[in-house]
């Protein structure tokens, strides 16, 4: 998390999406909500507004002869009245998954696997994840009902990269690309958090993908304090938690904390995301590039081979720096490093050779 990282314009409009999400798998989860009671005039249970349960109507059944989400919806409503409690209980935990990063509190919830219809719940949570990319959510920025003016995946995607920058990922300071959601809590083991706002961020593919973050768990199930050793995008961001280091003998990269009591937090962060290996290749990278451009202006005659001439050369280019473009820390600290007197020399000698 090397840039600080800002809630988008739409987030109570995602929010107001997530609550819909919750309230309906809570009401299904009612001992009153039976197999028979899903209806559409039953969804005023769930929303008060008619737009609103006309959404939630056609998200169940979205086409004559396709009942797949409905029917995953009736067998929920179809559990034993203590399977429903088991589910209700966890679901009120894990949607206060902002409790966990923020404070300590009770042990966060494992994955309910072994109910017997995990599966169907699963499915109709990751729905409404697909829904705000296809159809969008019923509520504009503001949270308030709309039929005209839906929060969309594509809207939450460019809000975030105009909000915080265009051109580099948030996690890693490299090229944001083509950005992929990522659901820093896993969407395949919590499935409530599919378009939980706090639980969405735009990151560049790399980081996204395995052997990366993936599906990794940011927690550990079962702790009281689950989220304790990690940052959080938006709760607990590691932005000017830790700055990078080189270790010139092992030309390595690596974050250091800024503050001991995020140590861990570090290690963990490094770990999920792989960063040292990908920062240490960008910087070899940037070396050899460097390395190569003054060596052919050494050739060309623009440049003497010479300790102030050499300097002059790397402070300008430290000096174009833009904090904006990707890797921006890794040329930064290639280029603060490269004006010491002993790299300095180190460069030069290399010249000399040519």
């Amino acid at each position: 998390m090397l840039r600080p990282i800002h809630r988008v314009r739409c987030w109570k409009g995602l929010q107001a999406g997530f609550d819909l999400q919750v309230n309906l798998v809570l009401w299904l989860c009612e001992p009153a909500t039976k197999p028979i009671g899903v209806s559409k005039s039953a969804l005023s249970a769930v929303h008060p507004d008619e737009g609103v349960q006309t959404w939630l109507w056609n998200f169940l059944l979205p086409r004559p002869k396709h009942e797949r989400l409905l029917k995953a919806a009736r067998q929920l409503a179809g559990q034993s009245n203590t399977a429903k409690a088991r589910l209700q209980v966890w679901i009120k935990e894990v949607r206060d998954a902002n409790r966990q990063f923020k404070h300590r509190h009770a042990a966060w919830p494992a994955p309910l696997k072994g109910l017997p219809k995990w599966n169907a719940f699963k499915e109709l949570n990751e729905a409404f994840y697909e829904r705000l990319k296809s159809v969008g959510v019923p509520f504009s920025t503001s949270g308030k009902p709309s039929k005209t003016r839906r929060i969309f995946y594509k809207d939450f995607v460019e809000q975030f990269r105009k909000l915080n920058g265009l051109e580099v990922c948030v996690f890693c300071g490299g090229p944001l690309g083509n950005p992929k959601v990522d659901h820093w809590v896993s969407k395949a083991k919590y499935p409530l958090l599919s378009i939980a706002p706090h639980n969405l961020t735009p990151i560049c593919h790399r980081c996204n993908e395995p052997p990366c973050k993936g599906t990794k768990d940011v927690f550990q199930a079962g702790a009281a304090n689950a989220f304790g050793d990690w940052f959080h995008p938006y709760f607990r961001s590691g932005f000017g938690a830790y700055s990078l280091i080189h270790d010139w003998p092992l030309t390595r990269v690596e974050g250091a904390a800024t503050d001991s009591t995020k140590n861990l937090h570090l290690q963990n962060l490094q770990s999920l995301l792989e960063l040292p290996n990908r920062w240490t290749e960008e910087f070899q990278l940037k070396y050899d590039s460097l390395r190569r451009t003054l060596r052919k202006k050494v050739r060309e005659g623009e440049l003497q081979v010479t300790t102030v001439a050499l300097h002059a050369k790397i402070a300008e280019w430290h000096g174009e720096l833009d904090e904006h473009r990707p890797h921006y820390a890794v040329h930064e600290l290639l280029l603060r490093q490269a004006q010491q007197p002993d790299r300095l020399s180190a460069w030069l000698l290399d010249l000399q050779e040519i």
